[in-house]
């Protein structure tokens, strides 16, 4: 009998009255209405004998066996990865991801990211690694399975070349994308014309580039952020002037010469111009964020000017110092007599100005005057500087550090409507506030005429010490007026530190609702990397859509009756082939690439096995030209011949 179809053509025809002489071995020919297969008659062959009992010497010749027989496929192998279903799975993946990965920015942003505590805080280490992990781990699977769509897409365009037929064995049967590097496959495939590996090897590279940025996805930033409402205690409140301490005073001079000299720390509560009202600070609640009070607080101002004029007097004649100025639009003038020694000479006091009689003289304008005659010149520079102090009381918000209960700033949220008879201009006091240089002293014992001497003369050394420790020292300061700067400072520090001291009262049993912020850490979506990995997901999604359409209409007249890959594979594709007749094992690189250079080869669509193409032309044959009509991508653009290969 026969063992091939009748509609399939027998590629070993034999005369039933003659045998085959093949190159090793004899054989009958087979009868037509025998059941069985004749055994050779002779043997040239020096293969030892099958000694199996019931086994039969076969060869490349040799029929297979009747379960065996060749049978038509009825449906072609299609790799896993180019079936339409993997493929728009993975396609539509790519992009939900993409709309994900912005509709989570998004979302970030509103929220300022999302809370994460203990471990997961971490920067660094361990923890850090385990919340990278989860869109590392996404863009792996998502790169690997186009990896594994591209390696089939490589495997396939050999057997897309033998499909079409006339295809060379470089292009065929010597191509090996599979074990290069994409970039170098890429490379190769653009030579040969083979423009979906290519494209497809490019974006392999691109993939690659999706891990790490996968990795920098998330960060995790200290945010400003909300914190609990909290009873806080209040400690004292803002009250009426009723009277004297010396103590507060020479305190506060000698505390504005420390923080002059030593850079001493200023007190809570009370800033460069403000003093606050003390409240409690649960320090213990939390350890790097701020309270938020709203509050009343005494804004104190030095408002110091510089005289519009003071002469230079001689001290050797007994002359005095004598300088004029105009304060709110008060005019105001100095005389002050100036001894012969020493050669440095300070001070402050009261100013005449006008207006200022009907007043007390603890709320009289100030002024602090120097002459100095260090050189012995007779010509000594004078300076003096007007000061009118004023305050206000504000309604505030106050920013304290629970770290240490520091005061930070106050906002001005407006005056606050207390009426105090420092701030009441119908008050005895004009709604003034003290100067803090000049006292009854009529009513003054010795003990607090000492205080006020040390007042006196610790806040008028603190403005020297300051200017003399400036680059350019004190005559510096002196002749370019900047000795204005340095007293103001100096002065509204001091006016801050009394403010606090007599203008508030304690008070127990009172509480304040504050707000509080503090630093936590917070979950963020990185925006350049979010916005990076959608362009790149999209750019898969279209042109792997792309690659899948085209690579799908090129693979229509490919019939692979079995999965390709392995040896039996291999030698099934060229079983009783006119092709086996050209290869043989012993053969090396360069000898296999001689034997078939210039042969042209093609798949048979019948039986799916790779034969020579007799209608192929040598190159050679017609001058080294090319007339391989190759068939490419744009060739197949538009064909739509009767699909053999199931998605």
């Amino acid at each position: 009998m026969s063992y091939y179809p009748p509609e399939l053509p027998n590629p070993f025809p034999i005369d039933s009255d003659r045998t085959l002489t093949g190159n090793r071995t004899q054989y009958m020919a087979v009868p037509q209405g025998g059941d069985t297969f004749s055994a050779p008659l002779s043997s040239g062959s020096d293969w030892p004998q099958p000694q199996t009992p019931g086994m039969e010497k076969t060869t490349s010749l040799t029929p297979p066996p009747s379960h065996l027989a060749y049978k038509p496929p009825t449906q072609a192998w299609n790799p896993i990865p180019l079936r339409r279903w993997f493929a728009v799975t993975l396609l539509t993946i790519m992009v939900l991801v993409a709309i994900a990965l912005e509709v989570a920015l998004h979302f970030s942003r509103i929220k300022t990211g999302w809370g994460v505590t203990g471990v997961f805080a971490a920067t660094t280490g361990i923890f850090h690694f385990i919340y990278t992990l989860p869109p590392v781990a996404a863009a792996m699977v998502i790169v690997a399975l186009w990896a594994w769509t591209d390696v089939d897409i490589k495997r396939l365009q050999p057997y897309i070349d033998l499909a079409y037929g006339n295809a060379p064995a470089k292009s065929t049967l010597l191509l090996d994308y599979s074990t290069k590097h994409p970039g170098i496959t890429a490379y190769f495939a653009i030579q040969r014309n083979h423009w979906l590996v290519a494209l497809s090897s490019i974006l392999v590279l691109v993939g690659l580039a999706v891990q790490p940025l996968a990795a920098s996805l998330f960060t995790v930033r200290n945010t400003w952020w909300n914190g609990p409402d909290l009873n806080v205690t209040i400690f004292d409140q803002p009250t009426q002037f009723t009277g004297l301490n010396m103590t507060v005073f020479s305190t506060a001079a000698g505390f504005v010469q420390a923080n002059v000299l030593y850079n001493a720390t200023i007190p809570n509560f009370v800033g460069r111009s403000l003093a606050v009202t003390r409240l409690a600070v649960p320090t213990n609640r939390i350890s790097n964020g701020t309270m938020f009070a709203p509050t009343t607080a005494f804004k104190s101002a030095g408002n110091c000017v510089a005289a519009d004029t003071v002469n230079s007097p001689s001290a050797a004649n007994g002359q005095s110092l004598i300088a004029t100025s105009t304060v709110n639009d008060s005019s105001c003038t100095l005389s002050v007599a100036i001894a012969e020694t020493p050669a440095l000479q300070f001070g402050v006091t009261t100013a005449n100005c006008t207006g200022d009689d009907s007043l007390l003289p603890m709320v009289h304008n100030v002024v602090f005057w120097i002459y100095d005659d260090v050189n012995g010149t007779q010509n000594a520079l004078t300076s003096a500087v007007f000061c009118r102090p004023t305050v206000q009381l504000l309604d505030v918000t106050a920013s304290i550090a629970f770290s240490n209960g520091q005061f930070l700033t106050a906002a001005v949220i407006g005056p606050s409507d207390k009426v105090l008879n420092v701030t009441d201009p119908n008050s005895s006091l004009g709604g003034r506030p003290l100067n803090g240089l000049s006292f009854n002293d009529t009513a003054a014992d010795v003990f607090d005429a000492s205080r006020e001497l040390a007042t006196t003369i610790g806040l008028s050394s603190a403005i020297i010490q300051n200017a003399t420790a400036t680059p350019g020292g004190l005559e510096g300061r002196m002749q370019d007026k900047s000795i204005v700067r340095l007293t103001e400072s100096a002065y509204s520090l001091y006016l801050s530190l009394i403010a606090k001291q007599i203008y508030f009262e304690p008070v127990s049993g009172q509480f304040q609702e504050v707000t509080t912020k503090s630093f936590i850490a917070r979950l963020f979506m990185v925006d350049v990397t979010v916005h990076i990995l959608v362009v790149v997901l999209i750019l898969f999604a279209i042109l792997g859509s792309y690659i899948h359409i085209q690579h799908r209409k090129l693979r229509d007249r490919v019939i692979l009756p079995l999965q390709p890959g392995t040896l039996a594979s291999a030698a099934a594709f060229t079983a009783r082939s006119n092709v086996s007749d050209l290869l043989d094992a012993k053969f090396d690189d360069k000898q296999l690439q001689e034997v078939l250079r210039h042969k042209r080869f093609k798949m048979d669509r019948e039986t799916g096995q790779i034969v020579l193409d007799a209608d192929g032309v040598d190159e050679d044959d017609v001058g080294g030209a090319n007339v391989r009509r190759r068939r490419t991508l744009v060739d197949f653009m538009g064909r739509n011949p009767q699909r053999q290969s199931t998605m």
